[in-house]
């Protein structure tokens, strides 16, 4: 129904660039509003997103590795 939200949760090689589960969601219901979320852990600073990880998703979230 309108005007609700569902959150998916799975791992980055299921859905980063718009593939696998996102594309078979796409694929199925097109007139869906899809918001893609990635996260990466590692020393890398909010400003050193390289161009390829930014393609991955609409939002990179760094989580910094303890």
């Amino acid at each position: 129904p309108a005007g609700r939200l569902v959150v998916h949760y799975c791992g980055h090689f299921h859905s980063d660039f718009g593939l696998g589960t996102v594309k078979h969601l796409r694929r199925r219901q097109p007139w869906l509003k899809v918001g893609l979320v990635t996260t990466r852990s590692g020393a890398r600073s909010p400003q050193r997103i390289d161009s390829e990880l930014a393609r991955a998703a609409d939002y990179v979230w760094l989580v910094r590795e303890q």
